[in-house]
């Protein structure tokens, strides 16, 4: 792979991307400008996001390239077409730490090694890459590092205050992202809608990772019909959303890391009516857990013993939404507040 990336650079040249990953740091090597101009944009909140002068020693090196742009292949695959699973992926541990995992659907190939912290990342068309992937660059290689660096990927949202951030976790369809996305707009610090990257301490820390956000069509327009402008043209069939990029609109809203004052598991009030009421850790991580192990190529029991160890930290509520999304974003405000007296 590394040979093949070198070979990349040689024809299309080369180009560096640093970004803020928590405490750390990341640099996205690229050979050429195909897939740099494709990925960076979700990571244009973390550039300039007070990345350290000498990278820390955990920090994450990417190199990535494309065939189509390169006219350079990746090695030959080690598998056959049987190995496929249902979902179209070939994910595999060798054991040692080195992960893989390649889709069929969108052509990326992605490759990690724990020791030096490296990944490769190969893209067959960047021109094809289908609406997820743009929206959330480089999702299996973010996991793998943050485990091996004591981190956590998870799959929620995550708004906040100068004080502290709130976590929202729950399955599709709960009103999560609407209401990431409304508390953004109704003057809320933002972190992300879809995943976060969580990291222990006391508090915990959640840290941003992606200046996008995804939303059902319907409730962009009925709900949130101000953010309109903000739709890319990547729309993603299958799961009917459209993909928002939030940075030219709300760059100093959009924060790289807060620390974490509640776990917050979102669901449509049957009533229309607001109630928040206290929430067992085992709800909570129930929220929280299935989404982000299924979503995330080999992950396993230490994802959940980290999820574990940070739900039983922090308090922990059910929310019930609010038809009126003001009195959400007050409430998850407040709720902040309170977290950080207590």
């Amino acid at each position: 792979m590394t040979a093949c990336f070198d070979r990349a650079v040689r024809r299309v040249s080369r180009s560096d991307l640093e970004i803020r990953l928590g405490t750390s740091e990341g640099r996205l090597t690229f050979a050429g400008t195909a897939l740099h101009d494709v990925f960076a944009p979700a990571f244009r909140h973390l550039v300039n996001a007070a990345v350290t002068p000498s990278p820390s020693p955990d920090a994450l090196k990417v190199l990535l390239w494309d065939s189509a742009s390169s006219r350079v292949q990746p090695p030959a695959p080690p598998w056959s077409s049987r190995e496929f699973l249902a979902r179209g992926e070939v994910n595999h541990d060798f054991g040692d730490g080195v992960r893989l995992s390649f889709r069929i659907d969108s052509g990326v190939l992605s490759v990690f090694v724990p020791g030096s912290n490296t990944a490769l990342c190969w893209v067959r068309d960047p021109a094809q890459l289908p609406p997820w992937e743009l929206a959330a660059p480089l999702r299996p290689i973010l996991a793998w590092w943050a485990e091996n660096t004591s981190r956590q990927l998870a799959h929620g949202a995550a708004v906040g205050t100068a004080t502290g951030a709130v976590l929202l976790g729950a399955r599709g369809g709960s009103g999560k992202s609407t209401t990431a996305l409304s508390c953004l707009e109704g003057g809320m610090l933002y972190l992300g809608d879809d995943y976060v990257m969580l990291e222990e301490g006391n508090p915990p820390v959640v840290n941003s990772l992606y200046s996008t956000a995804k939303l059902i069509p319907r409730n962009l327009d009925g709900r949130l019909p101000r953010l309109r402008a903000l739709v890319t043209g990547h729309r993603d069939v299958d799961q009917d959303k459209v993909t928002l990029s939030l940075y030219d609109a709300f760059a100093e809203s959009l924060v790289p890391s807060l620390p974490l004052r509640a776990i917050v598991v979102p669901a449509v009030s049957p009533t229309g009516r607001l109630a928040l009421r206290p929430a067992p850790a085992a709800a909570a991580l129930a929220a929280l857990a299935p989404t982000t192990l299924f979503q995330l190529p080999n992950a396993g029991a230490a994802a959940l013993a980290r999820m574990g160890q940070i739900v039983a930290a922090i308090p922990r509520y059910h929310l019930d939404l609010d038809t009126d999304l003001a009195t959400n974003v007050a409430a998850l405000r407040d709720l902040i507040e309170r977290g950080a007296r207590a």
